[in-house]
């Protein structure tokens, strides 16, 4: 192990009852987490994820948790779509392989997603995840992740 110095406010005890393998997903979690929260997802909404790397993967199972009625993930590799599916993607898709755009609406009944998360942290995703957006909504909420 290496030893750091770092003031109180940033550290965090981990339990005991929790592996140090476990703790190190932690602050990616909290990233998920907090995406979610701020999401204040409302039951039946169709949550598209643009990514489906750790924080992806953890978002995917916060947004079934919270009452997304569909989730659909994005991801150009399809060993994450795979392992998406298993955590509870309704949807998946891989933009190489078919229109993402068309695809999203399509999964979303022809209306666009509720809420997108861009969890690539690639800012060419960006205005291809506006065009994923359902219009004339209570909201859109389009976070970016990086």
């Amino acid at each position: 192990f290496n030893l750091v110095s770092a003031d109180p406010w940033v550290t965090l005890k981990i339990p005991d009852s929790v592996s140090y393998e476990y703790a190190t997903f932690l602050p990616l979690a909290s990233v998920a987490l907090h995406a979610i929260r701020r999401a204040q997802i409302t039951f039946g909404e169709v949550f598209v994820i643009i990514g489906a790397g750790i924080i992806g993967q953890i978002a995917v199972q916060l947004a079934k948790k919270s009452g997304a009625g569909k989730v659909v993930v994005l991801d150009m590799h399809d060993y994450r779509l795979d392992l998406a599916h298993r955590y509870g993607a309704d949807v998946t898709i891989n933009p190489t392989e078919m229109d993402q755009v068309d695809a999203v609406f399509d999964a979303a009944g022809g209306k666009g997603a509720s809420v997108i998360l861009e969890a690539t942290g690639n800012p060419q995703v960006i205005p291809i995840a506006f065009k994923m957006a359902k219009l004339n909504t209570r909201k859109t909420v389009i976070f970016f992740i990086g």
